[in-house]
Formats: C-alpha cells, structure tokens, sequence
C-alpha cells in the first residue's frame, strides 16, 4: 500500500522562498559606511604585536576629545557599588579578588602620581565599574565597566566608533559544524582583556575601587580592552583574525577555521578522523595539552590565539548509531 500526499504551489513556493532566504541570509554584505572606513582606518594604524600579545587604539569617532570631570560621577557609583556588595558577602569577596588578579595579569593597574598629575583631564574619563551576575552559571561574577554612563551628555562610548561588523554569520558557522564526522567547540577566555590599548588612550579608561569603604577611592587604569566598550567586539575579531592571518601560510586550515568558523568568542568547527593517534605539546609558542582521539585536531588546530581556549571534551559522532558522544580526549591551548 503507499500514500500520496500532493503539495499545492503555494507551499512549494514558501519552502523555496526560505531556501533561498537562508543561503542570502549567510552570503549578503554589508556596504561599508565612513565611520567603518575610519575605524578600520585606526585598527590598521595603531595595532602592533607585543610579543604573544596584541595592542590597538579605541576607534574614537573624532581625532580630537574633550570629556567633562567625571570624578564625581564614579564617586557616587562607587558607593553604589558598595551598598550591592554590602549585602552580598560572596559576591564582594569574589570582587576583591578579581581586582587583585587583574592587577596580576597585567589587565589594569593603580594610576601613579605622574599619570594623575600628568594626564590632561580633559583627555581622563572614569568608568564605573559594576558585576553581572549570570543565572545560568551560578557563581560566576563578571566584572563589566559601563561605558555607556554620562555626565553633561556625553560618555565614553558617544565618543568611541562601534566599528565594521566582522562577525562571521551564525547560520555558516553552524552549516560548517555539520560538514564533517568530527566536531569540537571552544571559547577564547576573557577575549577582550587579551587585547592590550595602546598607551595613548589608557586614562580614558580609569576607573574607582577601594578594599576599605572609609578611606579614600583609589584610581585604577585598564590596561585592556574592557566588556562594555562600544569598539570592544570589533577590535577584539580585527586582532583575532590578524594573528590568524600571519600564521595561515603555515597552517591554512587552522587559520580559516579561526576566521570562517568564529562567533564571537565561540569557535565551532568539525574535522575528519585520521587512522592513527598521536600527542603533540608545543604549537606556535603556547603550550598545550593533547591527547589520545584519532582526529586532526593537533596537525590542524595549531595557532597560537591572543587568548587562550577553555577547556572543551570533543564532540564525536558515532558512525553506527548516528548519535553524539563526548571523546575520550581533551585539548587546551
């Protein structure tokens, strides 16, 4: 016995209207505006590797800026601050700690007596700094400076450049995860603090912190690029895809997976199996840790990233059920 089930022209018709919507949906690009070309402009002029590092300016949209004292601003968002953290011991000990580590790893620094004395005030602007807390990961508490707070109108990022739109579409990223046996995801850990500002425009970038709430506000510099500033996610897929393209004469494969198969801190890719396994340390200056699975993933995915990747277990599809299983393997970089 069979069925037959006619399908009317108007369905046809839908179906491959949503077809071709699709594939113009991960092809189409986006005509590049003045502002983009200035952007574009200052990334290409003012970022430079330091060492396993990258730095680079913020995309200001004029040349020249004046900003008004935000001193008293940061002040009172500080004691803000404070009172939140107040009635939440945990969360005030993990931002103690966080602003240590900062200064540890080199992401922000105490402000020296020539930078306050130094420094222009018009060219200063201070950042208050706030934490998201992020139901879907308890414990997690990130630190976010808000650059989108004002004094007389103005804010750091009515002054800052969003910059061109270099994300890869989230469609080809996924239609590329799919293409082969073997599929793996990471993350780049903090992203955006890899990325190092050029020393011209760190004092745009002060904010107030202080261990002890009676005694005077000490001033803080990020050194980085900060979560919260308007040129952050492009400056950060700008120096990403750099660093990748000064290594794809060696490693092609790796390099267009970095730039083809990013979105936004997230690498989702798929590889085919290779008979034999094997172990491999050292790739591009960063160490790593690879081990066991019969994948290509150590001949393939060898750059160095301005970053350093989670750790991730691979995703392996089974050849006889059809389903997915975590590998036996791990990988950092």
């Amino acid at each position: 016995m069979g069925f037959h089930d006619i399908v009317s022209n108007e369905v046809l018709h839908d179906l491959l209207k949503t077809h071709y919507a699709l594939e113009e949906s991960v092809v189409a690009v986006k005509k590049e505006t003045k502002e983009d070309g200035r952007a574009l402009g200052i990334l290409q002029c003012t970022t430079k590797r330091l060492g396993n590092r990258f730095e680079t300016g913020l995309l200001w949209k004029n040349d020249e800026v004046s900003f008004p004292d935000s001193y008293p601003m940061a002040v009172k968002r500080l004691k803000q601050l404070e009172q939140k953290l107040e009635r939440n011991p945990a969360i005030s000990e993990n931002v103690h700690k966080q602003i240590v580590e900062y200064q540890q790893k080199g992401y922000a620094h105490l402000a020296t007596p020539g930078e306050l004395s130094g420094t222009d005030p018009c060219k200063a602007w201070y950042l208050p700094l706030n934490v998201a807390l992020n139901p879907r990961k308890p414990g997690k508490i990130r630190l976010v400076w808000d650059a989108a707070a004002k004094v007389e109108g103005m804010s750091l990022n009515s002054q800052l450049l969003e910059g061109p739109d270099m994300l890869t579409p989230l469609v080809s990223v996924i239609i590329g995860f799919r293409e082969r046996r073997i599929a793996f995801g990471a993350d780049i850990r903090e992203m955006y603090h890899q990325l190092r500002i050029i020393e011209a425009d760190k004092q745009a970038q002060r904010f107030l912190f202080r261990a002890n709430k009676t005694d005077p506000p000490s001033v803080y510099v990020m050194d980085v690029a900060t979560f919260g500033s308007t040129c952050s996610p492009c400056s950060a897929q700008y120096v990403k895809n750099l660093n990748a393209t000064e290594h794809a004469d060696k490693y092609p494969e790796a390099a267009a997976a970095i730039i083809n198969q990013h979105y936004l801190t997230t690498i989702s890719t798929a590889l085919r199996p290779l008979k034999k396994r094997f172990v491999e340390r050292k790739k591009c200056g960063s160490s790593t840790h690879r081990e066991g699975s019969s994948s290509e993933i150590g001949s393939r995915i060898r750059l160095k990233f301005f970053g350093i990747w989670e750790r991730r277990k691979l995703l392996t599809r089974s050849t006889s059920a059809g389903t997915r299983k975590p590998a036996t393997s791990e990988f950092w970089v």
